[in-house]
């Protein structure tokens, strides 16, 4: 059984982004501090989903509180031009990702005081995703069948 079915843990935190205008050059402005999952055309807005560089799933040591700090310095530095495209969008949402386990004990996230106000100075939002266990294992089991 993989590590991660035996506990409760974080999978990561990503940055999603929807705007009315696009963001590949808002996205660029980060460079390699973090990695697009996605950035385009989303419906009918433009979209873009990050995750801090090197931060994915199996990083143990990544605590989403200082994930999003790290995503927080990083639209703290954006150029004026930049972070103006920040400032417009519609949605800035810290999305942080929650892997259950069937029989995993409690599992408590805390979120640190100076990481909400960051939050706050940057005008973003928290969400949180808790990935239920049944999930993981359908989707293996689908993967199974399809390399028979």
């Amino acid at each position: 059984m993989r590590k991660g079915l035996e506990r409760t843990h974080l999978l990561n935190v990503d940055l999603d982004i929807v705007s009315r205008t696009p963001l590949e050059s808002l996205v660029a402005a980060f460079g390699r501090k973090v990695d697009v999952l996605d950035v385009g055309k989303w419906g009918r807005r433009y979209g873009a989903r990050l995750e801090v560089g090197g931060s994915g799933e199996g990083n143990e040591g990544a605590e989403a509180d200082r994930l999003i700090r790290r995503f927080v310095a990083l639209v703290e530095a954006l150029p004026k031009g930049t972070r103006r495209l920040w400032d417009g969008a519609q949605l800035r949402e810290f999305s942080v990702g929650i892997e259950a386990a069937a029989k995993s004990p409690l599992w408590e996230w805390k979120i640190q005081p100076r990481t909400l106000e960051g939050v706050a100075r940057v005008g973003a939002r928290v969400s949180v995703t808790v990935y239920a266990p049944e999930r993981i294992l359908l989707s293996r089991v689908a993967k199974r069948k399809t390399t028979r």
